[in-house]
């Protein structure tokens, strides 16, 4: 399960990938208070501000489409944080300082993050500084980190 999301003034979003599925519809959120209060320490100033945060794609809500995914992040720009529940429960994601788009090239800014969730301790990984691969995205999917070996790659 994915989920996008954005605050008003910041926002934040999430997406998908070929051969994903949707795990079964659930109520349970993958970010509950004690997470989001954890991951807000780690966001920039102006993120950890924001009162309201706005779903911007899930696969429960609005079908395992990458061009929904787009169009939800042009509707609604800025930063997004992309939340991810693999099949194994895993909870995992990344902070992307720029609107997702389909551009064929690597884009953001070193205050992009990758992170995971252990229980409920936050481990975060941020730009080792040895290039300017933040952020890719194109119609086969987005890619977070790395460059050959990105961090998230869905």
């Amino acid at each position: 399960s994915t989920g996008c999301v954005r605050h008003e003034e910041e926002i934040s979003c999430s997406g998908s990938r070929l051969q994903w599925l949707p795990m079964e519809q659930c109520k349970r959120r993958i970010l509950d208070e004690v997470r989001l209060r954890r991951l807000r320490l780690e966001l920039p100033l102006k993120c950890r501000m924001a009162s309201v945060w706005r779903l911007l794609y899930s696969p429960e809500v609005h079908g395992v489409s990458i061009g929904t995914f787009f169009r939800q992040c042009q509707a609604w720009p800025g930063e997004t944080l992309l939340l991810i529940e693999d099949s194994n429960g895993a909870v995992f994601g990344g902070f992307a300082s720029h609107t997702w788009q389909a551009q064929s090239r690597y884009f953001g800014h070193p205050e992009c993050f990758v992170f995971r969730f252990q229980e409920d301790d936050l481990e975060v990984f941020g730009s080792a500084g040895h290039n300017e691969y933040f952020l890719f995205a194109d119609c086969s999917g987005l890619m977070m980190g790395g460059g050959r070996h990105p961090a998230i790659w869905v």
